[in-house]
Protein backbone atom coordinates (compact mmCIF):
# COMPACT_ATOMS: atom_id res chain seq x y z
CA UNK A 1 0.00 0.00 0.00
CA UNK A 2 2.89 2.48 0.84
CA UNK A 3 5.76 2.92 -1.80
CA UNK A 4 8.78 4.48 -1.22
CA UNK A 5 11.19 5.96 -4.84
CA UNK A 6 14.71 3.81 -4.92
CA UNK A 7 16.78 5.72 -2.64
CA UNK A 8 20.47 5.41 -1.95
CA UNK A 9 22.14 6.91 1.24
CA UNK A 10 25.06 8.99 0.57
CA UNK A 11 25.50 10.17 4.76
CA UNK A 12 23.18 9.67 7.98
CA UNK A 13 21.73 12.85 6.75
CA UNK A 14 21.79 12.65 2.84
CA UNK A 15 20.98 10.60 0.08
CA UNK A 16 20.21 10.11 -3.61
CA UNK A 17 16.62 9.45 -4.74
CA UNK A 18 15.14 8.15 -8.21
CA UNK A 19 13.15 10.89 -10.11
CA UNK A 20 9.24 11.16 -9.54
CA UNK A 21 7.72 13.80 -11.41
CA UNK A 22 3.95 12.29 -10.97
CA UNK A 23 4.50 12.73 -6.97
CA UNK A 24 3.15 16.20 -5.45
CA UNK A 25 2.79 16.84 -1.67
CA UNK A 26 0.29 18.58 -0.17
CA UNK A 27 2.20 21.51 0.60
CA UNK A 28 3.31 22.06 -3.14
CA UNK A 29 -0.92 21.79 -3.76
CA UNK A 30 -1.19 24.39 -1.33
CA UNK A 31 1.36 26.60 -2.38
CA UNK A 32 -0.51 26.47 -6.12
CA UNK A 33 -3.84 26.80 -4.90
CA UNK A 34 -2.59 30.10 -2.42
CA UNK A 35 -1.47 31.51 -6.01
CA UNK A 36 -4.22 30.99 -7.72
CA UNK A 37 -6.28 32.95 -5.26
CA UNK A 38 -3.52 35.84 -4.95
CA UNK A 39 -3.10 34.63 -1.27
CA UNK A 40 0.50 34.84 0.67
CA UNK A 41 0.99 31.56 1.49
CA UNK A 42 3.16 31.91 4.69
CA UNK A 43 0.44 34.88 6.07
CA UNK A 44 -1.75 32.00 8.37
CA UNK A 45 2.05 30.07 9.61
CA UNK A 46 3.08 33.65 10.72
CA UNK A 47 -0.19 34.94 11.65
CA UNK A 48 -0.69 31.58 14.07
CA UNK A 49 2.76 31.82 15.38
CA UNK A 50 2.93 35.65 16.22
CA UNK A 51 -0.61 34.73 18.10
CA UNK A 52 0.69 31.86 19.87
CA UNK A 53 3.65 33.32 20.68
CA UNK A 54 2.03 36.20 22.47
CA UNK A 55 -0.04 34.33 24.61
CA UNK A 56 1.90 33.56 28.20
CA UNK A 57 2.64 30.32 28.82
CA UNK A 58 1.88 28.79 32.30
CA UNK A 59 0.40 25.66 34.72
CA UNK A 60 -2.70 27.56 35.92
CA UNK A 61 -5.89 26.85 34.97
CA UNK A 62 -6.55 31.05 33.50
CA UNK A 63 -3.20 30.26 31.62
CA UNK A 64 -4.61 26.99 30.14
CA UNK A 65 -8.05 29.02 29.17
CA UNK A 66 -6.22 31.87 27.53
CA UNK A 67 -4.14 29.32 25.59
CA UNK A 68 -7.25 27.32 24.51
CA UNK A 69 -8.77 30.65 23.43
CA UNK A 70 -6.20 31.54 21.04
CA UNK A 71 -5.46 28.15 19.57
CA UNK A 72 -9.01 28.57 18.98
CA UNK A 73 -8.96 31.55 17.35
CA UNK A 74 -5.83 31.53 15.00
CA UNK A 75 -7.18 27.97 13.79
CA UNK A 76 -10.91 29.12 12.84
CA UNK A 77 -8.83 32.70 11.45
CA UNK A 78 -6.30 30.84 9.34
CA UNK A 79 -9.19 27.77 8.01
CA UNK A 80 -11.19 30.61 6.84
CA UNK A 81 -8.30 31.64 4.82
CA UNK A 82 -7.44 28.11 3.35
CA UNK A 83 -9.43 26.60 0.26
CA UNK A 84 -10.91 22.72 1.56
CA UNK A 85 -10.90 21.57 -2.11
CA UNK A 86 -7.77 22.55 -3.20
CA UNK A 87 -6.44 19.11 -3.22
CA UNK A 88 -9.45 17.85 -5.15
CA UNK A 89 -9.56 20.28 -7.72
CA UNK A 90 -6.04 20.01 -8.33
CA UNK A 91 -6.80 16.05 -9.21
CA UNK A 92 -10.15 17.02 -10.81
CA UNK A 93 -7.74 19.03 -13.00
CA UNK A 94 -5.31 16.23 -13.78
CA UNK A 95 -7.79 13.85 -13.81
CA UNK A 96 -10.79 15.26 -15.56
CA UNK A 97 -12.24 11.29 -16.79
CA UNK A 98 -14.80 10.38 -14.32
CA UNK A 99 -13.38 6.71 -14.65
CA UNK A 100 -9.57 7.92 -14.17
CA UNK A 101 -10.84 10.21 -10.82
CA UNK A 102 -12.58 7.73 -9.20
CA UNK A 103 -9.92 5.25 -9.63
CA UNK A 104 -7.53 7.22 -8.10
CA UNK A 105 -9.87 8.36 -5.26
CA UNK A 106 -9.71 4.11 -3.99
CA UNK A 107 -6.73 3.56 -4.53
CA UNK A 108 -5.86 7.11 -2.37
CA UNK A 109 -8.51 6.05 0.44
CA UNK A 110 -6.95 2.67 0.93
CA UNK A 111 -3.54 4.31 1.01
CA UNK A 112 -4.02 6.86 3.16
CA UNK A 113 -5.85 4.23 5.07
CA UNK A 114 -2.53 1.93 5.79
CA UNK A 115 -0.45 6.04 6.54
CA UNK A 116 -2.70 6.51 9.25
CA UNK A 117 -3.05 3.34 11.25
CA UNK A 118 1.09 3.54 10.75
CA UNK A 119 0.60 7.03 12.48
CA UNK A 120 -1.73 6.00 14.96
CA UNK A 121 -0.07 2.09 15.77
CA UNK A 122 3.11 2.83 15.36
CA UNK A 123 3.43 5.79 16.94
CA UNK A 124 5.01 7.96 14.14
CA UNK A 125 4.43 11.83 13.90
CA UNK A 126 1.79 12.62 11.77
CA UNK A 127 3.43 13.90 8.62
CA UNK A 128 3.36 18.14 8.04
CA UNK A 129 1.98 18.70 3.94
CA UNK A 130 5.66 19.39 3.07
CA UNK A 131 6.15 15.52 4.16
CA UNK A 132 2.91 14.18 2.73
CA UNK A 133 3.54 12.82 -0.57
CA UNK A 134 0.42 11.84 -3.12
CA UNK A 135 1.22 9.95 -6.52
CA UNK A 136 -1.34 11.75 -9.09
CA UNK A 137 -1.31 8.95 -11.29
CA UNK A 138 -2.24 6.25 -8.83
CA UNK A 139 -3.46 7.60 -5.59
CA UNK A 140 -0.51 6.00 -3.45
CA UNK A 141 0.45 7.67 -0.77
CA UNK A 142 4.68 7.59 -1.29
CA UNK A 143 6.81 7.35 1.92
CA UNK A 144 9.91 9.90 1.20
CA UNK A 145 10.82 11.37 4.43
CA UNK A 146 14.39 10.32 5.64
CA UNK A 147 12.65 7.67 8.35
CA UNK A 148 10.00 6.53 9.73
CA UNK A 149 10.10 7.51 13.21
CA UNK A 150 9.15 5.58 15.49
CA UNK A 151 8.72 6.74 19.15
CA UNK A 152 10.02 10.41 17.26
CA UNK A 153 13.58 9.91 18.37
CA UNK A 154 14.91 13.89 18.63
CA UNK A 155 18.41 13.01 17.17
CA UNK A 156 16.82 11.81 13.69
CA UNK A 157 14.19 14.93 13.87
CA UNK A 158 16.99 17.13 14.55
CA UNK A 159 17.80 16.79 10.48
CA UNK A 160 14.92 17.79 9.35
CA UNK A 161 14.14 21.03 6.95
CA UNK A 162 10.28 21.26 8.31
CA UNK A 163 10.05 23.38 11.34
CA UNK A 164 7.07 21.36 12.27
CA UNK A 165 8.18 18.23 12.58
CA UNK A 166 11.15 19.97 15.08
CA UNK A 167 8.63 21.16 17.30
CA UNK A 168 6.75 17.94 17.37
CA UNK A 169 9.66 16.22 18.06
CA UNK A 170 10.44 19.16 20.96
CA UNK A 171 8.71 17.55 24.20
CA UNK A 172 8.89 13.43 22.73
CA UNK A 173 6.66 12.64 26.13
CA UNK A 174 3.78 14.31 24.72
CA UNK A 175 2.08 12.69 21.93
CA UNK A 176 0.65 14.59 19.18
CA UNK A 177 -3.16 15.63 19.70
CA UNK A 178 -4.11 14.00 16.70
CA UNK A 179 -3.57 10.14 16.11
CA UNK A 180 -3.14 10.94 12.23
CA UNK A 181 -2.83 13.46 9.62
CA UNK A 182 -7.28 14.07 8.39
CA UNK A 183 -7.47 17.43 7.70
CA UNK A 184 -10.06 19.25 5.40
CA UNK A 185 -8.25 18.95 2.09
CA UNK A 186 -7.97 14.95 2.79
CA UNK A 187 -11.18 14.66 3.84
CA UNK A 188 -12.55 16.65 0.61
CA UNK A 189 -10.24 14.66 -1.99
CA UNK A 190 -11.91 11.62 -0.11
CA UNK A 191 -15.66 11.79 -0.11
CA UNK A 192 -17.98 11.10 2.19
CA UNK A 193 -18.22 7.78 0.69
CA UNK A 194 -14.66 6.78 0.14
CA UNK A 195 -13.88 8.41 3.94
CA UNK A 196 -16.72 5.61 5.61
CA UNK A 197 -15.85 2.99 3.49
CA UNK A 198 -12.72 2.46 2.16
CA UNK A 199 -10.84 4.29 4.38
CA UNK A 200 -11.76 2.49 7.59
CA UNK A 201 -11.84 -0.83 5.40
CA UNK A 202 -8.34 -0.34 5.01
CA UNK A 203 -7.59 0.67 8.72
CA UNK A 204 -9.81 -2.32 9.99
CA UNK A 205 -8.23 -4.83 7.55
CA UNK A 206 -4.60 -3.81 8.22
CA UNK A 207 -5.17 -3.66 11.90
CA UNK A 208 -6.43 -7.27 11.91
CA UNK A 209 -3.45 -8.54 10.07
CA UNK A 210 -1.37 -7.00 12.38
CA UNK A 211 -3.18 -8.56 15.19
CA UNK A 212 -3.05 -12.43 13.66
CA UNK A 213 -0.82 -14.32 15.58
CA UNK A 214 1.20 -15.46 12.82
CA UNK A 215 2.46 -11.86 11.70
CA UNK A 216 5.64 -11.15 12.64
CA UNK A 217 5.45 -7.51 14.05
CA UNK A 218 8.41 -7.85 16.12
CA UNK A 219 10.84 -8.48 13.40
CA UNK A 220 9.24 -5.60 11.23
CA UNK A 221 9.63 -3.28 13.80
CA UNK A 222 13.20 -4.06 14.80
CA UNK A 223 13.84 -3.07 10.65
CA UNK A 224 12.12 0.31 11.42
CA UNK A 225 13.83 1.21 14.36
CA UNK A 226 16.82 3.55 14.43
CA UNK A 227 17.76 4.35 18.00
CA UNK A 228 16.43 0.84 19.89
CA UNK A 229 17.28 -1.46 17.97
CA UNK A 230 20.12 -2.61 18.55
CA UNK A 231 19.34 -3.48 22.16
CA UNK A 232 16.49 -4.89 21.17
CA UNK A 233 17.86 -7.37 19.02
CA UNK A 234 21.10 -7.80 21.31
CA UNK A 235 18.02 -8.09 24.60
CA UNK A 236 19.50 -11.39 27.01
CA UNK A 237 17.68 -13.45 29.70
CA UNK A 238 17.87 -11.83 33.11
CA UNK A 239 20.87 -13.70 35.45
CA UNK A 240 20.01 -16.66 37.17
CA UNK A 241 17.46 -16.75 40.10
CA UNK A 242 19.03 -16.33 43.71
CA UNK A 243 18.66 -19.55 45.74
CA UNK A 244 15.10 -20.80 46.32
CA UNK A 245 14.00 -19.17 43.46
CA UNK A 246 15.29 -21.51 40.80
CA UNK A 247 11.84 -22.76 39.91
CA UNK A 248 10.48 -19.79 38.90
CA UNK A 249 9.62 -19.14 35.42
CA UNK A 250 11.81 -16.01 34.07
CA UNK A 251 10.28 -12.32 33.91
CA UNK A 252 8.64 -12.16 30.40
CA UNK A 253 10.40 -10.03 27.47
CA UNK A 254 8.51 -6.37 27.41
CA UNK A 255 6.00 -6.24 24.94
CA UNK A 256 7.25 -3.39 22.09
CA UNK A 257 4.84 -0.43 22.87
CA UNK A 258 3.86 -0.20 18.82
CA UNK A 259 2.42 -3.71 19.67
CA UNK A 260 0.53 -2.73 22.70
CA UNK A 261 -1.23 0.01 20.07
CA UNK A 262 -1.98 -2.33 17.54
CA UNK A 263 -3.40 -4.27 20.49
CA UNK A 264 -6.40 -2.08 21.32
CA UNK A 265 -7.68 -1.73 17.40
CA UNK A 266 -8.87 -5.61 18.32
CA UNK A 267 -12.03 -6.55 18.89
CA UNK A 268 -12.18 -6.59 22.95
CA UNK A 269 -15.38 -8.32 25.15
CA UNK A 270 -17.31 -5.34 27.02
CA UNK A 271 -19.91 -5.16 29.23
CA UNK A 272 -23.70 -4.37 28.20
CA UNK A 273 -25.25 -1.94 29.57
CA UNK A 274 -28.65 -3.25 31.41
CA UNK A 275 -27.62 -7.29 30.40
CA UNK A 276 -27.22 -8.68 34.31
CA UNK A 277 -23.34 -8.31 33.41
CA UNK A 278 -23.41 -9.96 29.94
CA UNK A 279 -21.07 -8.91 27.81
CA UNK A 280 -20.66 -8.34 23.76
CA UNK A 281 -17.95 -7.94 21.49
CA UNK A 282 -16.55 -4.04 20.45
CA UNK A 283 -16.54 -3.41 17.00
CA UNK A 284 -13.31 -2.58 15.44
CA UNK A 285 -15.30 0.12 13.22
CA UNK A 286 -16.58 1.91 15.88
CA UNK A 287 -12.69 2.07 17.38
CA UNK A 288 -11.79 3.55 14.29
CA UNK A 289 -14.46 5.96 13.84
CA UNK A 290 -13.36 7.28 17.58
CA UNK A 291 -10.21 7.68 16.04
CA UNK A 292 -11.32 9.63 13.19
CA UNK A 293 -13.60 11.56 15.54
CA UNK A 294 -10.35 12.63 17.30
CA UNK A 295 -8.48 13.33 13.65
CA UNK A 296 -10.88 15.69 12.64
CA UNK A 297 -11.89 17.57 15.47
CA UNK A 298 -11.03 21.02 15.68
CA UNK A 299 -9.98 21.66 19.49
CA UNK A 300 -7.24 19.01 19.08
CA UNK A 301 -6.49 20.05 15.38
CA UNK A 302 -6.03 23.81 16.99
CA UNK A 303 -3.29 22.25 19.67
CA UNK A 304 -1.05 20.95 16.60
CA UNK A 305 2.07 23.29 15.81
CA UNK A 306 1.57 26.47 13.17
CA UNK A 307 3.99 24.28 10.85
CA UNK A 308 1.91 21.72 10.81
CA UNK A 309 -0.93 23.43 9.34
CA UNK A 310 -3.72 21.91 11.04
CA UNK A 311 -6.49 24.54 9.55
CA UNK A 312 -5.09 23.25 5.47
Amino acid sequence: QLHTPTRVQLTRSSSIRAAAPAVVSLASVHVASCAARGINVEASVAFARERLTSVQAGEGAEAKRARALAESEVFEACEARASPTMLLRHMHAILPDVNGFTAWRKEFARSLGVHALLCHALGIAPPSPHLLFVDQSTGSIVCRDEELLLHRPTAAMADAKDKSAVQLAAEPSEPPSVPFRLTRSLQAALGPFALEGLFVASIVGSADALNHPKCPLTAWLQLLERESVVQWATWQPPPPQPVGLEGMPPPPRPTHPARERIATLAPTLEPMAGSGGQQVTTSLNQKVAELIASATNSTNLAKMPPGWQPWM
